[in-house]
């Protein structure tokens, strides 16, 4: 999974949208936030930090996919699903081998 899909998929869940990102990322208009959701343009340091900050993730996971600090790649919001429900959820899908980076931008 790419940077600026982790990025998609943390909007998605925390149910923000591209209009949120204009101030955050300091573009004039939707469709420039779309050239980086698309992947045609790299953010600045600066903007990085600022995603990071917004989303409430760190750099690491918004680049690498990771955490240093916690050391997963989990995208898990416990607001949206009971950890009973989440846990369950997971084990079905490791015994299923069904696991992969988009079942954790479903949640």
């Amino acid at each position: 999974m790419r940077w600026n899909d982790r990025v998609k998929c943390l909007l998605k869940q925390r149910g923000m949208t591209q209009n949120s990102l204009i101030s955050i990322l300091k573009v004039n208009t939707q469709g420039a936030v779309g050239h980086y959701l698309n992947g045609r343009r790299e953010p600045s340091y600066d903007q990085l930090v600022a995603l990071a900050d917004a989303l409430g993730c760190t750099t690491d996971f918004i680049l690498k996919g990771e955490d240093k600090q916690t050391g997963t790649g989990l995208i898990f919001d416990e607001s949206n699903l009971g950890l009973h429900d989440f846990l369950k959820t997971l084990e079905i899908k490791l015994k299923n081998h069904e696991l992969n980076d988009n079942f954790f931008c479903s949640l």
